[in-house]
């Protein structure tokens, strides 16, 4: 296949209509651009040079010795880090601020709002084919976080008024469980972590001159 051909071709498409960019994500027009064929993954064009995003995952399944059957990780299973989940495949942010006078000062109202998709691909913790499976781990959900505030410039002061979690969220963003004993009828601790709850409050800003 002629990839840098049809590279070419498709960015000599892009100057003739002044466009800086293109986002490929439709898995059919990533393999015939550059030839890649995994489940997923976003091809950037920019400029000279080609940039291809794929998600962490684990490309072999991995034993703990020759003889073992149950893989401690399989092909397919995400990679995860310290916090033990899976990425979030989608991550959203988005600021609106409008700035106006008041009473002949300078003001402001910005609104921010940050959305992280559940994770798409499960860890081996997740996986009932390995080692690691645990039928207590579950997927976590999307999560959506806002915040609000308003200020004012006095003279050398400014003053701001926000609000944090303005809708008081407190889906789960992570959770650890003890360790499970294997003794039937044994209970077990599952800690949850969320956000903090709605707080309001006010800042104060001094610059000297």
């Amino acid at each position: 296949m002629n990839y840098p051909q049809r590279q070419k071709n498709l960015m000599h498409a892009l100057s003739e209509k002044n466009l800086d960019a293109l986002v490929v994500t439709h898995r059919a027009n990533i393999l015939y651009l550059c030839g890649f064929s995994g489940s997923a993954g976003v091809l950037m064009a920019r400029g000279p040079g080609w940039v291809l995003y794929t998600d962490g995952r684990y490309t072999e399944t991995t034993r703990l010795s020759p003889v073992e059957v149950t893989p401690i990780v399989s092909s397919g299973d995400a990679i995860v880090g310290q916090s033990a989940q899976p990425p979030p495949p989608v991550t959203v942010s988005l600021g609106l601020e409008y700035k106006f006078t008041m009473f002949a000062k300078d003001s402001f109202i910005r609104v921010d709002d940050e959305y992280e998709s559940r994770p798409k691909w499960a860890w081996a913790g997740q996986d009932p084919t390995t080692l690691q499976y645990d039928p207590a781990n579950y997927v976590l959900p999307s999560t959506n976080f806002a915040s609000a505030r308003a200020g004012m410039n006095l003279g050398a002061w400014q003053v701001e008024a926000f609000v944090d979690n303005l809708t008081d969220s407190h889906t789960v963003t992570n959770y650890e469980w003890s360790i499970n004993s294997q003794v039937p009828g044994t209970s077990r601790l599952e800690r949850d972590f969320t956000f903090r709850p709605r707080t309001i409050g006010l800042t104060f800003i001094y610059r000297s001159k």
